[in-house]
């Protein structure tokens, strides 16, 4: 269900550490229940849609793009960037910095794909400060989950891989290649970067095609090359798959679709976490249904 898209009632730009300026906007009631929304991408942006998640005469919502993209400043496709200033613990401490500012006391935190990731280390890095937390897409970006994206995904589609692959001969099957594409990307030369970023974000565009902001390009190669995860004391899984069409990718269902045990997030996270699939793939991969 969702709710229609409403204007923000206050909107913003906080300086952050590092030179950053970061835009928020608020939308729904100002005295409804507290609420952030962490994007995906990552660098995708806080888009409108976002709001439609969210019932506007219960919830006060703050929205904002993430360090590097959308109307924050600078942006992490600028010649002169400094990717080292756009990490994980610098978006947590973005986080915080909002919710000192608008005087919340705990939120309720709700994330999807990359921002089910900072949603997670959020939760760890601040428990009191979360009153609930809604994740979906979850990822934690282990090591496993990028193997999967590539070199698993690359079995199902050969020609993409190979084209992803082309920027970087000399690693062997099985290599680390986002480690190998987070080298290119601190390349001096802007143009070695610059394709890198595009390739990459090519290749993982590959099954589920969408348009992305150009600022985009340079943080999700960042995010994702760096293999940022966390440590949980549960099983760590990939996020639910729904699969719209391609029959090769069902081999591959085993590894992609699981349960994330989020009970076993971490000690320290002291929250009631309940995990809700969002699809189960059927064997016809043209028919998706949903748990019962």
């Amino acid at each position: 269900m969702t709710y229609p898209i409403v204007e923000p009632f206050d909107q913003g730009v906080l300086e952050v550490s590092d030179g950053h300026r970061i835009y928020w906007e608020r939308v729904g009631d100002p005295h409804g229940k507290p609420a952030v929304v962490l994007h995906g991408g990552p660098g995708s942006g806080a888009t409108p849609g976002w709001r439609s998640y969210f019932d506007p005469d219960r919830y006060q919502v703050t929205l904002f793009d993430q360090r590097g993209c959308g109307r924050s400043r600078p942006l992490a496709s600028d010649a002169d960037i400094d990717l080292s200033l756009i990490t994980t613990q610098h978006l947590l401490s973005d986080i915080e910095a909002l919710r000192a500012l608008h005087g919340i006391d705990r939120w309720l935190v709700f994330g999807g794909s990359w921002g089910s990731t900072l949603g997670l280390a959020y939760a760890v890095e601040h428990p009191s400060r979360v009153s609930e937390l809604v994740c979906w897409g979850v990822t934690t970006t282990t090591r496993h989950e990028v193997d999967w994206l590539t070199w698993s995904m690359g079995e199902i589609y050969p020609e993409a891989f190979a084209e992803l692959c082309a920027l970087v001969p000399e690693l062997a099957w099985g290599d680390n290649i986002a480690a190998a594409y987070h080298r290119l990307l601190m390349d001096s030369e802007l143009e070695v970067r610059a394709r890198a970023a595009y390739a990459w974000c090519a290749w993982e565009e590959r099954p589920h095609i969408a348009y992305e902001s150009e600022s985009r390009w340079p943080i999700v190669i960042w995010h994702g090359c760096r293999c940022l995860w966390m440590q949980v004391n549960g099983p760590r899984s990939a996020s639910p798959v729904a699969v719209k069409s391609n029959t090769r990718m069902q081999p591959k269902l085993n590894t992609a679709v699981e349960r994330v045990d989020l009970f076993n997030l971490h000690p320290r996270v002291a929250i009631n976490l309940h995990c809700i699939p969002t699809a189960v793939v059927e064997m016809q991969p043209k028919f998706i249904k949903r748990p019962p």
